[in-house]
């Protein structure tokens, strides 16, 4: 991305091009300071602190207070002001607001919006509880990691097979930087080492 910011999009895939620009139909930049993509759905998080998406919303992973209509022309999410990041899993998504506390919405099978599972689609945001002082944040598959900005990392979701509906620390400590795929997770930590786990093939 341009250090100033400028991104273009276009309905449910960003195509990210030489210098990071991002295409768009129309000669109206879009200023954004975060973006995020995943299979079905695209993110980004605007100068102004506000979170819009675009793509499918079958789980209502949009975030604007429906489901089973999906938005081609993105779309402010609900009730969020003040975001400085978001990351989207498989039919979730996770903001983290610059007071380091996070929300998130969509589908809830596995505990990824910080509690049950219940099964049931949560299109407007909630607050994940039990975790503040965030730094940043990795969204996988059906899980989420946090990085607090003491460095420790904590999770919840779908993680390691098992589901944990509530954040939790990892023991994993002095981090700097992470990172998730689908079914792999990866820290740089501060001493500059790399660290990976998950799916191995």
């Amino acid at each position: 991305m341009k250090t100033h910011g400028t991104i273009r999009a276009v309905v449910a895939i960003v195509a990210l091009l030489a210098g990071g620009t991002v295409a768009r139909t129309d000669t109206n930049p879009v200023y954004a300071t975060r973006i995020a993509a995943v299979a079905n759905n695209s993110f980004l998080v605007k100068a102004d602190g506000t979170a819009w998406a675009c793509g499918a919303n079958n789980y209502g992973q949009i975030g604007d207070g429906t489901s089973g209509t999906n938005r081609v022309v993105a779309v402010q999410v609900s009730g969020l002001s003040g975001v400085t990041n978001i990351s989207a899993g498989a039919v979730h998504a996770v903001a983290l607001k610059s007071d380091g506390n996070l929300w998130a919405w969509g589908g809830n099978w596995q505990g990824q919006l910080g509690f049950g599972p219940d099964g049931n689609l949560h299109p407007i945001p909630v607050q994940v509880s039990g975790i503040s002082d965030v730094k940043t944040i990795a969204v996988g598959y059906q899980y989420n990691f946090a990085l607090k900005s003491d460095g420790s990392l904590w999770h919840w979701g779908d993680y390691a097979s098992a589901p944990h509906p509530t954040p939790a620390d990892t023991g994993i400590a002095g981090v700097s930087q992470v990172a998730c795929g689908n079914n792999t997770k990866f820290v740089v930590k501060g001493d500059g080492t790399v660290w990976g786990w998950g799916v191995n093939y």
